[in-house]
């Protein structure tokens, strides 16, 4: 690691999986760095001279740095080491002084899984050593396997060589990213011909237990449906490439220009769940892998921003909006703690179980900003409740409020992300400066909005008391709409649509900013429905 302090520094720690144990650390002078140059010092004339076995690290060398690191015994388990690794500097290194550290360690990260034919990376993020304070990191990653096997990792791939049955495979980020991760096995490459960046390309295991023909074929297809919907509503896409795989796992993650892919994605998960799965992770490249968040209070944006993406897939790209409305009611049932939005096994399942549900205190578990410490105990599934769902909630709302109402284009709401998202690729977000994209966007102060929302845990009661008379004008829509539950200074415009017979649709917004608000409106005729909150544009219960 190419170490450069921002002040006088004597020690230094670092992050490593608490499966790897160190066996070396050394202190090297820290090169002229240019492009191309490497941080191993050659060996030294003499020292190691007979050519390395391919399976062989290359072997670090310089002055021995003495290191702490703490191993925990467990008698009926694997022992573990403490994930810090702290290292003893022999001098004071000034602020701006550049120095390498060479660390060896070695432990069963991979576990085999026989029944699939697969590997289990057990750490995708602190399998190599990481600082805290570390932000981007350029790597240049070396794996050596037996033939038979590949790896799969983002970045270029520069290299691949077999030699005497042993795979030889060089993986460069061509830019300095946030984290990264790979995966091994015996994989069936797919690469996708497109006319335009990004190279596509699927590493899939027909082996797996999940393994569905076809499946592979859809996966694809959302794949580069997704990042053409997405390149629209958030600018270009972020890397060269963008490489998928399918791993033992029931999660996702994603890695700059690179997706790890529960293998339940390409065979076990519902019609709709696994569109809505694949099409979040894809977002993620840019929430989260080319724009990072400034700290936990922050993360709901890279959640919630690409879980609302994933809804917006199945609006635009899938063109179906009742899959896109009943992920929205599925997220709202959930932060209102509801009950839950399911159909059953086999079909569309969006929101949480009830038993999940019986140990959460939706909304009024805490604020967005509170991160994960909304977890507890009491209330596991609350972080992924709130920052998931009501994150992606704070973008449907505020894209309703930018829908033009006669044709409704969602194109101010597109303007506002593709302009925050490329001001910030490459940077960090944060609440504080996306608020002030969203005031820029609509043209006047939002802070209400995100006090309500964001740091705010209330959520409004609407009792609506709507009916139509006819006078001599024509027909009119009266009546009161009562507001509970909230502080009195609550508001928010809420959308009514109303059918016609003989008419086009027609939406206004009333906005619903005390105890009770008159309604008084208009029409050209009388309509065959009335929507109060149309597309559940406000997180709120109605009664």
């Amino acid at each position: 690691l190419l170490i450069e302090p921002l002040e006088p520094t004597r020690g230094v720690r670092l992050l490593l999986s608490q499966v790897m144990e160190v066996t070396d650390v050394r202190l090297a002078a820290a090169p002229d760095i240019q492009a191309e140059v490497p941080l191993l010092a050659a060996p030294p004339e003499g020292v190691g001279s007979d050519p390395l076995e391919p399976d062989e690290p290359t072997p670090i060398l310089g002055e021995p740095v003495p290191f702490v690191r703490e191993r925990d015994d467990r008698l009926m388990d694997d022992d573990v080491f403490e994930p810090w690794v702290t290292l003893e500097l022999p001098r004071t290194f000034q602020a701006g002084e550049r120095f390498v550290v060479q660390l060896a360690y070695e432990g069963e990260l991979l576990e085999r899984l026989r029944a699939s034919r697969d590997f289990l990376l057990k750490d995708t993020i602190y399998w190599q050593p990481r600082h805290p304070d570390s932000r981007l990191t350029q790597l240049d990653l070396t794996f050596r396997m037996p033939d038979r096997y590949q790896v799969a990792s983002g970045g270029v791939m520069t290299d691949e060589t077999v030699v005497d049955d042993t795979r030889i495979m060089r993986w460069v980020t061509d830019e300095p990213v946030r984290n990264m991760s790979f995966h091994l096995g015996e994989f069936d490459v797919t690469l996708v011909e497109r006319e335009s960046p990004p190279a596509v390309s699927v590493y899939g295991n027909d082996n797996h237990l999940g393994f569905a023909p076809g499946n592979r074929e859809k996966t694809v297809e959302d794949l580069t449906a997704s990042i053409e919907l997405f390149s629209d509503y958030f600018g270009p896409f972020p890397f060269s490439s963008l490489l998928t795989t399918e791993t033992p796992t029931q999660s996702g993650q994603a890695f700059p220009g690179l997706l790890l892919l529960s293998y339940q994605a390409f065979g076990e998960l519902h019609t709709g769940e696994s569109e809505l799965f694949r099409a979040h992770e894809v977002a993620h490249q840019w929430w989260g892998a080319a724009i990072d968040w400034e700290d936990y209070r922050d993360q709901w944006m890279s959640e919630g921003f690409a879980q609302y993406a994933a809804a917006l897939y199945a609006l635009q790209a899938l063109d179906d909006e009742d899959q896109f409305l009943e992920m929205i009611d599925a997220w709202r049932h959930d932060v209102l703690g509801e009950g839950q939005i399911g159909q059953g096994i086999g079909l569309r399942h969006y929101g949480f179980s009830p038993g999940a549900l019986q140990r959460s205190d939706g909304h009024e578990s805490g604020a967005l900003v509170v991160g994960y410490r909304l977890n507890s105990t009491e209330t596991p599934f609350d972080y992924r409740i709130i920052v998931y769902e009501k994150g992606a909630y704070i973008l449907h709302m505020l894209r309703s409020m930018l829908l033009d109402p006669e044709t409704g284009s969602d194109e101010r709401f597109r303007q506002m992300m593709r302009d925050y998202a490329t001001a910030h690729i490459g940077g960090i977000m944060s609440t504080r400066s996306f608020e002030a994209a969203v005031t820029d966007a609509f043209g006047e102060p939002m802070d209400w909005f995100f006090d309500q929302w964001v740091y705010g845990v209330e959520v409004p009661t609407y009792r609506v008391d709507l009916d139509v008379r006819a006078d001599n004008a024509g027909f009119v829509l009266e009546g009161t709409v009562r507001q509970e539950d909230v502080s009195a200074d609550f508001r928010m415009p809420v959308p009514i649509r109303l059918t016609f017979e003989d008419h086009p649709p027609m939406i206004r917004q009333i906005w619903v900013d005390r105890d009770e608000v008159r309604v008084d409106l208009p029409l050209p005729a009388r309509p065959r429905r009335v929507e109060f909150n149309h597309h559940h544009a406000v997180l709120a219960k109605i009664r």
